[in-house]
């Protein structure tokens, strides 16, 4: 009983002391390889985007540290990728593994405290997409026009004003020429009513208006109205006229925003609103659905990979497993957009071409871990 007790108390010893230096390993690979990753994304990102522009270095620094989340989340899969891959063949290529097997170690139990780590970088990654890059996009875009390409007619239009707006509430349809975002003003403001038969029943008019959450004040009215019961239509004319509007001025604003400039709240608001007023939304459904597939990307390509480094083949060694490493990357991306690309267009549902790629890979990761000779 004692030395049952004796050889449990080992075991566990032991497999802690494995757990360590596999984390060890990965992590060193993990920090190198983003590192690189990173350095290199910023050096090709700049030669083909900004050498030709004359700003400085400060300017630059401010763009790429509001650029830095975006290029830590884009990457974040890769350097992952690349960490698991070289700890398995590093573990093989050493002879490790055949230890840890005639130690009655699994190669499942051996991978669990990098799939453990991956998993919290998993965690990480749906952080970032969800609550950081969408603050840090906006103040890159603003950065990128006004003091890289010094165009700063744009960021008025950017961050102030909105032109040519048109939204639909229920049998309402609003146009305004341009909106002030941060005054609230509306000019050339344009309201169609219609019947529950899509006639028109009025038009209001006026060059300006103050939009407010719950109702807008327009100055120098023109309502004219129209009814089947004359053949001319009746008009009328107010200096000032206070309408109620179910649409907050915050949906309106909302609207301005780029899909990478949305948190997962505002994007599925945003959806839900242009699908009440019968518009097409497959491709902001699709971006939506990315942000959860991409997030969890990582961890089924470490599946996949784990095969590949458990091979018993020698030659080449880190440059091998390198290459391995982007090849999958460069199958994944390809098929990942191409999927994307055909939710958007209609052609597969939202949902489905978001997760079909992930759907693909648990597939071959399951097929691929059943042959791996243990």
């Amino acid at each position: 009983m004692f030395d049952l007790v004796k050889a449990k108390t080992y075991r566990k010893c032991m497999l802690s002391i494995i757990d360590k230096y596999i984390v060890r390993i990965f992590l060193t690979y993990f920090f190198s390889g983003l590192f690189i990753f990173i350095a290199l994304f910023f050096v090709t990102d700049f030669i083909s985007k900004f050498s030709r522009y004359d700003t400085t270095v400060s300017t630059l620094f401010k763009f790429y540290g509001y650029y830095l989340p975006e290029i830590v989340y884009q990457m974040l899969p890769v350097a992952i990728l690349l960490a698991s891959i070289l700890t398995i063949s590093s573990l093989s290529r050493n002879n490790e593994l055949i230890a840890f097997f005639s130690s009655g170690v699994s190669i499942y139990r051996i991978c669990t405290p990098m799939i453990i780590l991956v998993c919290l970088f998993c965690g990480l990654s749906f952080f970032l997409g969800d609550k950081v890059i969408p603050h840090f996009a906006e103040q890159k875009e603003i950065i990128k026009i006004k003091e890289i390409k010094k165009r700063a007619y744009k960021i008025k239009e950017m961050t102030g004003i909105k032109n040519n707006v048109w939204y639909r509430s229920g049998d309402l349809l609003v146009n305004l020429e341009s909106m002030d975002l941060s005054s609230n003003i509306g000019l050339g403001v344009s309201l169609f009513y219609f019947s529950n038969k899509w006639e028109l029943n009025k038009v209001i008019k006026a060059p300006k208006a103050k939009l407010g959450s719950g109702s807008w004040e327009l100055l120098e009215v023109t309502e004219t109205l129209f009814s089947s019961e004359s053949s001319f239509p009746v008009r009328h004319t107010y200096l000032s006229k206070v309408i109620e509007m179910n649409k907050k001025l915050s949906d309106l604003k909302i609207q301005d925003l780029a899909v990478e400039s949305m948190n997962l709240k505002q994007l599925k608001n945003f959806i839900s609103r242009n699908k009440k007023t019968g518009l097409n939304t497959s491709s902001y459904e699709v971006d939506y659905y990315a942000k959860f597939s991409f997030s969890i990307a990582a961890l089924l390509l470490v599946l996949m990979s784990i095969p590949f480094g458990v091979s018993k083949r020698r030659s080449g060694g880190g440059l091998a497993s390198i290459g391995i490493c982007l090849g999958i990357v460069l199958a994944f991306w390809l098929f990942y957009s191409f999927s994307l690309n055909l939710g958007k267009s209609g052609i597969l549902f939202p949902m489905l071409a978001a997760w079909l790629p992930n759907l693909i890979i648990i597939v071959l990761a399951g097929f691929m871990l059943r042959r791996v000779n243990t």
